[in-house]
């Protein structure tokens, strides 16, 4: 690794000329931005013409690579493109556009289970331009989207100063091992190239979009965090997750009429003031074919950011249908899914200069006490529906119906954990994640596991009937009603095992006494009787479906 470049404040190549007009700002001229190329064969007598014009410069930050290095290079580019074909390294030159020359190496070695070594070296004319820092941004998108890589090593001698600041302005951090480098002593870095959704826009916030704020409009009112959809407010994101709605975004909240004032020229400002990359991740998202779905991009020009400019009353009744600084409506509560309370009632608060995101998340922490008991009951209820089924099923012969009551079931099981661990119910396919979390989980998982992967009825009931006591022991610890016999028994008259949790819609209906909550019919919420994407992903439509299912009953009564 050797001698690199620096960047500009904005993190984004400083390859300019300057020309300054008396009285006016500085006019800047860009230069064509080098482009980063994967190793050919074609590449290797500007790759040899690279390493023999930059020798001395680069021998005085690193040890010499020796005379036979230049005179067998031939055979030693072929020995790099077979080890780029085997898998085990990733060899790039960065070459200038107008001229094909190379003016930068950027290797990375030794990969192995999502590790890699990293390696780079730029030519002395191409220093003191930033192209070694956005150069290895552009390799860690690289890394993580094309490569699949999560762990990235680097070293550098303690004399190499100019390559140790381009690895911590790129996110690298010392290790605190001591290595030595063909003699010389030096540092080992690493840097994890996965960072979490939340935590990546908490940077975003506070080193990115805060100061143009603070710029623009000095001392307007405002509240920041990262709400709303996305696997990041949940807390379940991965690295796959960049590849779609993830990356440096965030809300940016102001007072309505601030909103009227400025909200378009803060979003125009942001567009052209924030950096193309932040910590490595694209500040640019453009759609991608799949409906569009957006996905980071690099840009030259003004980025298509993922930061909303809006006012907390219209984003959470986009969000919710109902704005929840006012008073909040049993209707209200349930017409809205839980998937949409959980985006709301999670991810993370950055500012509150408005003071209205903390009170709206507390009004939504949780449902209402009386409401809490009713849609445990209607949760409790579809149990006691279908757990017949699974033997009936199998009776008749009909294996793969009863594999589908028990899944349905199972399913159920699970939205009823985390309704009695006061947790929303997230959509299918963070369900399973969420469910991980619930004390009962450790259970409980073992039992609908082997329930789903029983292939005849009577080893699926068995698993079922433990999962049914496992749960009813759990409902009982919570205290809410008097205590249910737990075990299972046959149903009725007939052989199949069953646990009757009708027993339980009982017992818990019978402690409401909120008189609005006792007239509701036993459907529940939005998500306990509709089960259609496109409907529970707009408000409107479950409002519609949920006044349709439980109409006036929702309303409080008329006062007289």
């Amino acid at each position: 690794m050797t001698a690199s470049g620096l960047v500009s404040r904005a993190g984004r190549p400083a390859a300019r000329a300057g020309i300054r007009v008396p009285g006016r700002p500085l006019l800047r001229t860009l230069r064509p931005m080098p482009e980063l190329q994967r190793l050919r064969a074609d590449h290797a007598p500007a790759v040899l013409a690279f390493e023999r014009a930059n020798r001395a410069f680069f021998a005085a930050s690193v040890p010499d690579r020796g005379d036979d290095y230049f005179t067998d290079y031939p055979a030693r580019h072929a020995a790099l493109l077979a080890e780029q074909e085997a898998g085990v390294c990733h060899f790039h030159v960065l070459v200038a556009e107008e001229t094909g020359e190379v003016l930068g190496r950027f290797n990375l070695m030794d990969v192995a289970d999502g590790a890699a070594e990293l390696g780079f070296r730029l030519a002395e004319k191409a220093t003191g331009r930033g192209l070694a820092t956005s150069t290895v941004d552009r390799l860690l998108d690289l890394c993580r989207t094309t490569y699949g890589l999560t762990t990235l090593r680097a070293r550098a001698t303690l004399t190499n100063t100019a390559s140790r600041a381009v690895l911590s302005r790129t996110g690298f951090v010392e290790t605190g091992e001591e290595v030595e480098l063909s003699g010389e002593r030096g540092v080992a870095y690493v840097r994890e190239l996965f960072v979490p959704g939340l935590e990546l826009s908490r940077r975003f916030y506070v080193e990115a979009v805060r100061p143009l704020l603070e710029e623009a409009v000095p001392g307007i009112a405002h509240s920041a965090a990262r709400l709303g959809s996305g696997s990041e407010v949940l807390g379940f994101d991965t690295a796959r997750s960049a590849d779609h709605e993830w990356g440096p975004r965030l809300q940016v909240f102001l007072h309505p009429r601030d909103v009227a004032r400025h909200g378009a020229a803060v979003t125009t400002l942001l567009s052209e003031r924030l950096p193309k990359t932040f910590h490595g991740y694209p500040t640019h998202f453009t759609t991608a074919a799949d409906a569009g779905i957006g996905v980071m991009r690099e840009t030259e020009g003004p980025v298509s950011h993922r930061v909303e400019v809006t006012d907390p009353a219209t984003w959470f009744t986009a969000r919710l249908g109902f704005d929840p600084g006012r008073e909040i409506t049993v209707t209200d509560w349930l017409a809205a899914p839980t998937q949409r309370l959980a985006e709301v009632t999670a991810g993370a608060v950055f500012h509150d200069g408005l003071d209205r995101l903390a009170p709206a998340r507390a009004a939504l922490d949780w449902y209402p006490h009386d409401l809490w008991l009713h849609l445990l009951a209607c949760q409790w209820q579809r149990v006691s529906q279908e757990e017949a089924f699974v033997g009936r099923c199998g009776e008749v012969g009909d294996e793969l119906g009863s594999a589908v009551v028990a899944a349905r079931l199972v399913r159920d099981l699970m939205r009823l954990c985390l309704l009695m661990d006061r947790r929303y119910p997230p959509y299918g396919k963070w369900l399973g994640s969420a469910f991980a979390r619930t004390p009962q989980a450790p259970t409980l998982t073992p039992y609908l596991t082997a329930a789903l992967a029983a292939t005849d009825w009577h080893t699926r009931e068995h698993h079922l009937a433990r999962a049914y006591e496992t749960v009813a022991a759990a409902h009982n610890r919570l205290g809410l009603t008097a205590p249910v016999d737990p075990t299972t028994r046959p149903y009725h008259d007939r052989p199949f095992q069953v646990l009757h949790a009708e027993r339980f819609t009982e017992a818990l209906t019978t402690h409401i006494t909120d008189p609005t909550v006792r007239a509701l019919p036993m459907t529940g919420a939005a998500d306990q009787f509709l089960d259609n994407t496109d409907v529970l992903s707009d408000p409107a439509l479950t409002r519609g479906a949920t006044w349709g299912v439980v109409g006036a009953a929702g309303e409080p009564p008329a006062r007289t």
